[in-house]
């Protein structure tokens, strides 16, 4: 079983290059959501107080069983100086039942979220779009301006958030991932209102109001990913932007229970692999991505990290010991 640290995962960054890793991935998720052979399903878990734990499977067929489990507790930064969001994924083979891999998923995370906003904008953003939106400017809003910055001639990044050390701290974290472009710390309406693509990813609460007004005049192409809706009764967007645009989620079942999508806000979607049968959908009107995240992202992104690891010998070999047929567990004690 390969076991990958944090460590090991930006270890592996470092050696291939954070463009390479993103290209490989956004390669990849292509490739899965058009053959349509991994069965996703929606995540489950606990809530309590402001807390979330929640686990993600999935299962390639004839290939192996994902699973990532997930944490996420807003008031750690202030509480206990760490991240919102943990997460660890692990591989079981369909072939025998043995783990091959135990990974740490923080980074994997923010990747893959990153590549899955990249791959919708593509299929719905205008090709021209230059300007790039972030409402909220934590560790998840670099990998989306990063991985739009791979498809779409982006100049300008406009940015706002409630935090305003992460805002103003925003652009030389953009540096450390050789993203040199130019940041404008601006007011909520003010970014959606002059951003060709805009990415939210906050860390409101549930049940508050949106992220940006209602009165905000958005571009008539302006593409939407809405990131930040991971848990029930979060929300980020208005519905009058909802029942205006043209709206599509990672994963019906899921955005239902937790994506802007959930409890009958929006009443038309569809899911983003359809969107590679529509060619003729057009690029100039308003869309939504509901992005809640998925099981393939994760299988895709992890499978990755995975290959590079074995090539460059990366990470930890657990040994796994194979408990013989008809054996008694007991006799081993």
């Amino acid at each position: 079983m390969l076991y990958l640290t944090e460590s090991d995962i930006a270890d592996i960054v470092r050696k291939v290059s954070l463009q390479e890793i993103c290209k490989e991935v956004h390669k990849r998720l292509l490739m899965k959501l058009k053959d349509k052979q991994f069965k996703t399903y929606q995540r489950k878990g606990f809530n309590f107080d402001t807390n979330l734990v929640e686990w993600m499977p999935g299962m390639q067929e004839n290939g192996h069983v994902s699973l990532k489990v997930v944490s996420y507790f807003p008031n750690n930064p202030t509480k206990y100086n760490s991240n919102t969001i943990q997460a660890v994924i692990a591989k079981v083979s369909c072939e025998d039942g043995v783990c091959r891999l135990i990974s740490e998923g923080n980074l994997v995370t923010a990747i893959r979220t990153g590549v899955a906003s990249a791959v919708a904008s593509e299929l719905m953003a205008a090709e021209s779009s230059s300007e790039v939106g972030l409402i909220g400017c934590g560790v998840q809003s670099v990998f989306q301006a990063y991985c739009l910055s791979l498809c779409f001639p982006v100049e300008t990044i406009r940015a706002f958030d409630t935090n305003e050390q992460a805002s103003a701290s925003l652009q030389n974290r953009l540096k450390r991932v050789n993203l040199n472009l130019p940041v404008s710390i601006e007011s909520p309406s003010s970014v959606v209102e002059n951003s060709d693509i805009i990415c939210t990813a906050t860390s409101t609460l549930p049940f508050s109001p949106p992220v940006f007004s209602e009165s905000s005049v958005l571009r008539a192409h302006c593409h939407i990913n809405a990131v930040g809706s991971d848990c029930p009764g979060k929300t980020e967007l208005p519905l009058s932007v909802l029942d205006k645009a043209f709206v599509v989620v990672d994963d019906i079942d899921q955005a239902k229970a937790e994506g802007e999508c959930q409890d009958g806000r929006v009443s038309r979607y569809t899911e983003l692999s359809n969107m590679l049968d529509m060619p003729s959908h057009s690029k100039n009107t308003l869309s939504v991505f509901d992005s809640t995240g998925t099981s393939l992202e994760d299988s895709v992104c992890i499978s990755v990290f995975e290959d590079y690891a074995k090539d460059l010998d990366i990470g930890a070999t657990l040994g796994q010991e194979k408990i013989k047929a008809d054996i008694d567990p007991l006799t081993l004690l």
